[in-house]
């Protein structure tokens, strides 16, 4: 696969990932409560796709999620940016070679994001009554974007057409010999 039609996938997934997270339809959907599949997008662009490919569609995408959900511009821009940023700095000291990583890395940058938007809200803008509503949306909506992550990994990695996937190369040991 080109590296062409690899960024054209990355940026239609994007799209797509975009208008799933923000359809009305969803189950919890009225509440607020939705899997964030952006972040869950972003932390598998800082694990897999070029450094200035994958920066330009995680701003393309805190774009477009800003667009739709009205919100101030550039929050969630930097903090995408942020996050793909950070994993591609640790990128050398932690592995991401099983899905468990990858899920507790999930977790982190959703403790992140609403570390973020609660500083964000509280003292920057002012609202008083953030926490509460914020911290009971933070624990639902972290369950079901650590739930949801593995099945857009997997699928991601279908389209770019990666054989060699370190998410899922997990390794059983069975009686001293390495087994996959």
């Amino acid at each position: 696969m080109t590296a062409v039609s690899r960024l054209l996938i990355y940026v239609l997934a994007g799209f797509v990932l975009v208008l799933l997270q923000m359809h009305a339809g969803y189950l919890f959907g009225q509440t607020g409560i939705r899997p964030d599949f952006i972040l869950s997008f972003v932390v598998m662009l800082g694990i897999s796709a070029p450094l200035c490919r994958g920066a330009a569609i995680c701003w393309g995408c805190g774009l477009a999620l800003e667009s739709v959900s009205c919100m101030q511009g550039g929050v969630l821009q930097i903090f995408f940016l942020g996050v793909f940023f950070l994993i591609r700095l640790t990128k050398k000291f932690l592995q991401f070679t099983t899905t468990v990583h990858v899920m507790v890395i999930v977790w982190c940058t959703q403790l992140l994001k609403y570390g973020y938007l609660l500083f964000l809200f509280s003292y920057v803008y002012n609202y008083e009554f953030v926490f509460r509503e914020m911290t009971r949306i933070w624990i639902f909506e972290t369950i079901l974007t650590v739930g949801c992550s593995p099945v857009i990994f997997a699928f991601l990695r279908r389209l770019t057409g990666d054989r060699k996937d370190p998410l899922f190369d997990q390794r059983l040991m069975h009686h001293g010999r390495c087994t996959q």
